[in-house]
């Protein structure tokens, strides 16, 4: 599944949880988790995911973790 709204515990990463809680203004996240690549494939691998990230942020989730 390459959509969470329930972010995977990472000792690096529990700041983005925690960000969001502090604040109701806080922005809302999209997290993307992927390895180091190039520009290309990231694009490639990013825009047909974009409509379901859209939607999410819709439906209100503030953060939004992409595998």
């Amino acid at each position: 599944m390459p959509f969470s709204t329930k972010p995977s515990s990472s000792p690096q990463d529990e700041d983005f949880p925690h960000r969001l809680s502090q604040s109701l203004e806080a922005p809302c996240i999209v997290w993307l988790r992927l390895g180091n690549t190039s520009r290309k494939a990231l694009i490639q691998w990013f825009e047909p995911l974009l409509p379901q990230i859209v939607q999410h942020i819709q439906q209100g989730d503030r953060l939004i973790e992409v595998r």
